[in-house]
């Protein structure tokens, strides 16, 4: 009656570290399957790091911050954001 979905996990031991370069950032890769049009990581910022600009080669970009606070800023456009917040921007602009 309906057809089964490929279902995709990736486990937390099984996270691909990504080095986007820069120092006090740690990247994983979450999303399962690199050819699909969505791609999801998980990044841990140490206090003061992740100070070097950087882009993305995306449609979108999408933060949210699961603890503490983050100083993101995407063209002349800042935030200082808190737990729960999440922006979103246009990630092939040079941005922290």
């Amino acid at each position: 009656m309906f057809e089964s979905r490929r279902s995709d996990l990736v486990r937390v031991g099984d996270r691909t570290r990504i080095d986007f370069g820069g120092s006090g950032v740690t990247d994983w890769l979450l999303s399962p399957n690199p050819d699909i049009p969505l791609q999801v990581l998980y990044s841990e910022i140490e206090p003061g790091g992740g100070e070097e600009a950087y882009t993305v080669s995306a449609d979108h970009e999408f933060v949210f911050v699961i603890a503490g606070t983050l100083r993101v800023t995407a063209g002349d456009v800042e935030h200082v954001l808190g737990t729960g917040d999440a922006p979103s921007f246009w990630p092939r602009e040079p941005h922290i």
